[in-house]
């Protein structure tokens, strides 16, 4: 629990490459642009890993059970 919590905490390699740029260019366009850059990029993943995950469920119908039963025994676990 304290390693998790830790990593909530320890800023990533995103925030590293925007401080980067805000800091490197007196402009702040840079670091703006950085950061629009990479929650595009988040975004695009995202949409990327439903879609697949859509396709999967439509193509088997069951791994739709099954995922709601993994999430119950997860809720169970907590």
């Amino acid at each position: 629990l304290f390693l998790f919590s830790v990593g909530l905490v320890i800023p990533g390699a995103d925030f590293a490459v925007v401080l980067k740029h805000s800091l490197a260019q007196e402009k702040i366009s840079q670091g703006l642009l950085t950061a629009f850059g990479v929650a595009m990029g988040v975004l695009f993943q995202t949409l990327v890993i439903s879609w697949g995950l859509a396709a999967m469920i439509l193509s088997k119908p069951w791994l739709l059970n099954f995922m709601g039963l993994g999430g119950a025994a997860y809720l169970l676990y907590l």
